[in-house]
């Protein structure tokens, strides 16, 4: 909200009162005027509450107007507060330092009212628009932030929406793809610490490894149901079609964004050793050093699992970490 000249503040500071009189004269009918007669005065009435505009004179005992303007432009709680010279110094080389350490205006005496005042509406026009256009930044910021947590929202049940497809229709798979993202996530909390993924565990993209865990068997919706939900061993055909769920899963997420598709296409698929209808099909990015979790079938159980966790242990599908970012990036887009 922009404010009105009534409620801006201009504090003048001078050592000789009469021309702090002729200031108020000119600008109190505008503005509310405040007036302190040296440099430690004047950084005292800051510090309680910062001015809209410092009219600052050079030549004071003590602390002259230069020192002042220079505490004033090293802190960063009062470096926007803008600065005009109102002095008697006229010399270029004055003029040239006041600027330099940073006052956007230098007017010498004496006090001309009408350039006064032109000067002092121009600066405090261009001081109110800035701080108006910062506040919209924030604003603005802060509206990115609360629609980027929605969509991460969104993106979560959307990622639990489609592993639960695969688990509408085999509900081994569904407890399956529960104790697959809690694995993923202890597997990779327990490599963060390693030299190897250090650099590419971080705790966003755990979490991201996480979070599309589910998504590891989404192909098993492509299975016939006879070979999906038969109770007994495979045949090799059956097998051979059961194997064809990571296929289905990799073209379903390529179709769901083709930007990433040429990324998908580079996964290969290995084979699970136990020919069962509970038997995982490892997704295996390919040899770039730049993905941190390349082979899921080199990692190990953690000894700290629990023993019934152990038992019930799979190996979980990975996805490599930039294929996740990739699909965070465009689903954030």
């Amino acid at each position: 909200m922009i404010q009105i000249a009534s409620e801006l503040t201009i504090l003048a500071v001078d050592d000789t009162p009469t021309n702090i009189d002729v200031v108020k004269a000119v600008l109190s009918d505008s503005y509310f005027v405040q007036a302190a007669i040296n440099g430690q005065m004047a950084l005292k009435i800051i510090e309680k509450k910062k001015p809209d505009l410092i009219l600052l004179d050079i030549m004071m005992p003590e602390m002259d107007g230069y020192e002042v303007c220079r505490r004033l432009k090293a802190d960063e709680s009062t470096r926007d507060i803008p600065i005009i010279f109102l002095t008697a110094k006229a010399e270029v080389e004055d003029e040239t330092k006041g600027l330099e350490l940073g006052a956007v205006d230098y007017i010498t005496k004496p006090i001309s009212p009408p350039i006064l005042k032109e000067r002092v509406k121009t600066h405090l026009e261009l001081k109110t628009a800035r701080d108006y256009l910062k506040r919209q930044n924030e604003i603005l910021e802060e509206k990115v932030i609360e629609r980027t947590h929605q969509m991460e929202e969104l993106q979560d049940v959307v990622m639990v929406a489609m592993g639960s497809l695969a688990e509408a229709r085999d509900n081994e798979t569904g407890n399956h793809i529960r104790r697959t993202q809690r694995y993923v996530k202890r597997l990779a909390i327990e490599l963060k610490d390693n030299p190897r993924f250090s650099e590419f565990l971080t705790p966003e993209n755990i979490t991201w490894l996480y979070k599309s865990a589910p998504l590891h068997d989404i192909g098993k919706v492509g299975v016939p149901d006879h070979i999906l939900l038969k109770p007994g061993k495979l045949t090799d055909e059956e097998f051979d079609e059961m194997k064809k769920h990571t296929t289905y899963g990799r073209d379903a997420i390529a179709a769901a964004d083709k930007r990433v598709f040429d990324l998908v296409m580079r996964f290969g698929t290995s084979k699970s050793p136990k020919r069962t209808r509970s038997s995982t099909a490892y997704l295996c990015p390919g040899r770039p050093a730049s993905v941190a979790l390349r082979y899921a079938p080199s990692f190990r159980i953690p000894r700290q699992l629990p023993q019934m966790a152990r038992r019930d242990y799979r190996m979980p599908t990975l996805f490599p970490l930039r294929v996740l970012r990739t699909l965070r990036v465009n689903s954030a887009a």
